[in-house]
């Protein structure tokens, strides 16, 4: 099996490993499920910068524009 998104992955373990510190926990105030729905959405935005995914996000995005459908959710 392939690493996959190994340099992404270890930027989200260095943010949250950083947020152990009280100064630097910038969810410090969040309820527990306030803070799972932000890790989820921060997870999934430093994974959206994995270059290999580029491309294949790109034709996505063009073929769903092309064909006029919703942009309401672009991860179906």
């Amino acid at each position: 099996m392939l690493d996959k998104a190994v340099l992404e992955n270890y930027h989200v373990a260095c943010a949250y490993s950083l947020m152990q510190a009280k100064e630097y926990n910038i969810f410090v105030n969040l309820s527990k499920a306030d803070y799972k729905i932000m890790r989820e959405k921060v997870i999934a935005l430093i994974l959206a910068t994995d270059m290999s995914q580029h491309f294949a996000e790109l034709t996505l995005l063009k073929t769903r524009l092309a064909s006029g459908n919703s942009m309401t959710s672009l991860t179906e």
